[in-house]
């Protein structure tokens, strides 16, 4: 009598799978729209103006926006924020409203 491989015995010589792939989530919106800063005269600090449905938002950079967002640079067209648990970072540009009026 013959010995024969069973596919029993084909598998276990099989090689094991590839590990998953580890795939980010996509990056929080950042919804509130950039209008515009004020810098300060006595000290320069820079100040960023946003507008999160009808709730205005004044923030500085280094604080903290919609309390998940940290708020990296402010510039005269965009501003920069990290989220605050993942560490992204976003570069949100200057409302098209803002920048026509």
């Amino acid at each position: 009598m013959k010995p024969t491989i069973g596919p029993r015995w084909v598998a276990a010589f099989d090689p094991p799978p590839p590990p998953p792939v580890k795939v980010d989530p996509p990056p929080v919106p950042f919804n509130a729209k950039y209008y515009g800063l004020a810098t300060a005269a006595s000290n320069g600090r820079k100040r960023a103006f946003f507008l999160d449905g009808e709730d205005i938002i004044i923030k500085a950079e280094g604080e903290t926006v919609k309390g998940h967002f940290r708020l990296l640079r402010i510039g005269v067209t965009s501003v920069i924020v990290e989220d605050t648990e993942t560490k992204r970072q976003q570069t949100v540009q200057i409302a098209e409203e803002a920048q026509q009026g």
